[in-house]
């Protein structure tokens, strides 16, 4: 079993290195998206199934207390190239709620600082990004053991408890100027590096949102042999969902490069207006969602789901 879930932590690892490689350069490899702290959690997860839900628990409320604590001195303006500043069309309504680096993060290449990323400042770091999968394979559980339906009105409490936590955190942080994102618990939203405020928001909303899909579409009796557009949707995207980060990621990233190769600046935040690129996001969610339903319609094969099932069944034969 251990086995298994090394090969198949390692591999999306490595699929987050490579996506990285081929999107920014190999020279951006230790930027810490998404992938290479779903590989690393797919291996801890391994553990933790050893252990006691509440235990876990603990441990994400020790995660969440104390990121703040362990981050204080680090220089996240140093790491992600610049000052912080607010972020466009939020801030019109409420000045300083919402601030983002003003830069991308740099990546050197140094032991300490990779491993600084990897634990603290990279995008996806584990400190505090490892709380979304330790409360999933607690959630998850309960799910196996069929107890999940009783959870749910609690889960939408807890959820919009986390959720007025940090959206009250990120208002009270208005009436303290100099407040910190980075070490303190009242502070402006920030998703890059991820606030205290922030992570309580998107706990609350993950919980608030899967909660509210699990009853419409798990709980409630539906008529099993029609199956709506949207559930055809959520199906398709889940067995690609893999592939599809590894795609869309790519889609983002190479028309940046290019307008960079081709202007010589840096157009990640400023190539278009919030409005052009949420047509664009819809216009690129459509293409992937048409290439996946054709890649379905083949077989599925050489998606990337598809060769980790295949290392997966090679690796593990006896």
């Amino acid at each position: 079993m251990f086995k298994k879930a090394l090969i198949r932590g390692g591999y999306i690892f490595l699929i987050g290195i490579l996506m990285l490689a081929l999107t920014w350069g190999p020279g951006e490899i230790w930027q810490w998206d998404i992938l290479t702290l779903m590989g690393t959690m797919t291996v801890i997860l391994f553990f933790c199934r050893l252990l006691p839900p509440g235990l876990v628990l603990v441990v994400c409320l020790f995660i969440a207390v104390a990121t703040p604590w362990l981050r204080a001195g680090i220089d996240f303006a140093a790491v992600w190239g610049g000052p912080f500043v607010q972020v466009p069309i939020l801030s019109q309504f409420f000045p300083g709620i919402l601030i983002d680096a003003g830069s991308e993060f740099k990546v050197i290449w140094k032991l300490q600082d990779v491993l600084l990323g990897f634990l603290f400042t990279g995008y996806f770091p584990l400190m505090p990004w490892s709380l979304f999968p330790l409360v999933g394979v607690v959630i998850g559980r309960r799910i196996v053991s069929g107890r999940i339906q009783n959870d749910l009105p609690f889960l939408m409490i807890i959820g919009g408890l986390f959720a007025c936590l940090g959206l009250g955190g990120a208002y009270a942080s208005l009436f303290r100027p100099g407040s910190s994102i980075i070490s303190d618990f009242i502070s402006p939203l920030s998703i890059f590096p991820d606030s205290f405020t922030m992570i309580s928001l998107q706990m609350g909303m993950a919980l608030i949102v899967f909660s509210s899909l699990h009853f419409f579409y798990d709980v409630r009796k539906r008529d099993s042999s029609r199956v709506s557009f949207l559930v055809r949707l959520y199906v398709r995207s889940s067995r690609f969902s893999l592939t599809f980060y590894f795609l869309h990621y790519l889609m983002i990233g190479w028309p940046l490069m290019i307008v960079a190769q081709i202007t010589g600046r840096d157009a990640i935040s400023a190539l278009m207006g919030p409005f052009p690129a949420l047509l664009s996001g819809l216009a690129a969610l459509a293409l992937l969602e048409v290439l996946l339903l054709l890649w379905e319609k083949h077989g599925s094969k050489y998606s990337l789901e598809w060769w980790l099932t295949a290392i997966t069944s090679h690796l593990t034969k006896r």
